[in-house]
């Protein structure tokens, strides 16, 4: 099977990284190959909810639906979540100030949908079944990180 074959079949499958990986080849020829083959990673929606989608302070371009995809307004099309080095999902917004910045994606989802709470700065968000991806609300909650730190051992992640 031939690097576009392959590409192909997985690219809304797999992560760009996950990708690079089986092909032993970079990223950014996974990108090339995928561009030169017509494939994107964005995908557009044909109607958005505002009234029940979240709005992300700071960031008035972008809501987060009620089906969790962090959405762009003025075109409906949904951000692409990229996996860190660490294997957290990620997402990538530009402020209202034109400022890109990344944001965990575990952590804006439990601060539109679980809430703030007081502190919420110092406190880290936990995944209950140690499950980086899994980005379910009954599986994310706030902790410090001694606490978070006390999970990991506990349930044997670190």
């Amino acid at each position: 099977m031939t690097y576009k074959q392959f590409i192909s079949e997985k690219y809304n499958l797999m992560s760009i990284r996950e990708i690079s990986e089986e092909l032993n080849i970079r990223e950014e020829s996974v990108r090339r190959i995928a561009r030169s083959i017509g494939l994107t990673k964005r995908m557009k929606l044909e109607y958005v909810n505002f009234e029940t989608s979240k709005n992300i302070d700071g960031f008035d371009s972008y809501v987060v639906t009620e089906d969790f995809l962090v959405v762009r307004k003025k075109d409906l099309v949904v951000m692409a979540l990229n996996e860190s080095a660490d294997g957290y999902m990620m997402v990538k917004l530009t402020s209202n100030e034109g400022v890109r910045r990344t944001f965990q994606y575990h952590r804006l989802l439990a601060m539109l949908f679980i809430g703030l709470p007081e502190g919420y700065e110092m406190l880290q968000i936990n995944h209950k079944d140690g499950n980086k991806k899994n980005n379910t609300l009954s599986n994310l909650e706030w902790m410090t990180p001694s606490e978070n730190q006390k999970h990991a051992y506990d349930t044997g992640l670190k």
